[in-house]
């Protein structure tokens, strides 16, 4: 989306806003602008600035909001005069995406058009391509009210956040798929992340990073072996050879030592009935990939690398049992690192080459920030909205 659209999307709001003759134009304007120093504020800056965008949906739900599109069709590629055009131009205006133009007739596509749906795709979180589809039509369909409350819910969670989330931090948000460092208050890194299914959810939660693991072996869940690996393993023994997975039994002073799937007597095993602990070997069949990022918490959660690359191109990509996968983990080690005498990149490329387990301690513990918000003010001012993945709204945080 180009900057000029942006800008285009802002000015309009105030147009809008200023014909509705509105006394508090004052402070709902001030949403579009930064929050003041965080050092006076009791909450954090996000929450006040989702207080301002809330008076400009109050004004949106005065001018009597905007009415739902009935939508049959699968995908509209929008390029000419269409009835759709003059339905979607109507909609975008009620929420201050394009300003009224008298010398445009309502069902003309142009490219403002098309751009201004672009931008609405990209603060709604639905993949921006300028096309209507069914994600779209969902989106548009959310009313003015829902979205009313929608930030009253995220306000409430940001006030349980502080009001200074650190120097340098990490902030995962979960209903946006993402993690992005923050460095001074800068964005350095953001990137797609995978979350935990709808029935396994990410927690919600902080911590401290304090160290990373190279080429890392991956100690198997109850969970996981309960409700998933076990099953296939009574199925197919030789499960564990192709998968290079190591079966363990713990002595009474809880030391490990191996034990060949030979020697265990498979007629006995069950789902409720494992006395074995499952460890899968570094490599290519490993699902933690070539890194995993350590922040001790009471629900065993962490960031990882995968294998599984293609995951993240889709919609709504939640696959993990709760642990968050990178996009590009490699990236993460590399700015973690940086500094680091004995870490450069290469030696980094290096020791996974070589696939040695390697414990590499932090000189310096970073907050990890582990969240679920759906909506909040970009650095732009721009206000985003995401969908509730979990359904989780309107809880008690």
């Amino acid at each position: 989306m180009r900057i000029k659209d942006k800008i285009y999307f802002k000015m309009t709001l105030l147009v809008i806003m200023l014909l509705l003759n509105v006394s508090g134009l004052k402070v709902a304007l001030g949403g579009l602008e930064a929050s003041a120093n965080t050092d006076s504020l009791l909450f954090n800056k996000q929450y006040y600035q989702l207080t301002k965008q809330l008076s400009v949906y109050k004004l949106f739900s005065a001018n009597k909001g905007w009415d739902s599109i009935i939508w049959n069709n699968d995908t509209l590629v929008l390029n000419k005069i269409t009835a759709t055009a003059g339905i979607l131009r109507k909609r975008l205006q009620a929420e201050g995406y394009l300003l009224k133009r008298k010398n445009l007739t309502l069902d003309d596509c142009s490219e403002q058009l098309i751009n201004a749906l672009r931008l609405f795709q990209l603060n709604n979180g639905v993949k921006e391509t300028g096309n209507i589809n069914k994600q779209t039509i969902t989106a548009l369909n959310i009313t003015v009210t829902e979205k009313e409350e929608q930030i009253k819910d995220n306000m409430e969670h940001w006030k349980t956040l502080p009001a200074d989330l650190g120097k340098q931090y990490v902030f995962v948000n979960v209903a946006d798929f993402s993690m992005k460092v923050i460095n001074e208050e800068v964005e350095v890194m953001k990137m797609k992340i995978i979350a935990g299914q709808t029935f396994r959810r990410t927690p919600m939660f902080k911590a401290q990073l304090s160290y990373l693991i190279f080429n890392p072996t991956w100690n198997i869940p109850p969970t996981i072996l309960k409700k998933d690996v076990i099953p296939v393993i009574l199925k197919d023994v030789s499960y564990l050879a192709k998968k290079h997975i190591r079966i363990y039994k713990s002595d009474k002073q809880g030391v490990l030592s191996e034990v060949s799937a030979d020697s265990v007597n498979w007629k006995k095993i069950s789902a409720s009935y494992f006395p074995y602990q499952l460890i899968q070997d570094a490599g290519s069949t490993n699902p933690l990939g070539k890194v995993k990022f350590m922040f001790p918490n009471e629900y065993d959660v962490y960031m990882h690398d995968t294998p599984s690359k293609g995951l993240f191109e889709k919609e709504e990509p939640t696959f993990s049992s709760g642990c968050i996968r990178l996009e590009r983990a490699i990236d993460l080690a590399d700015y973690l690192l940086n500094g680091y005498k004995e870490w450069s990149p290469k030696e980094i490329e290096n020791a996974i080459k070589i696939g040695e387990t390697i414990t590499v301690r932090l000189q310096k513990q970073i907050p990890v920030y582990i969240q679920y918000f759906t909506s909040w003010v970009g650095e732009n001012g721009m206000i985003q909205f995401r969908k509730d993945i979990y359904n989780q709204e309107k809880t008690t945080y």
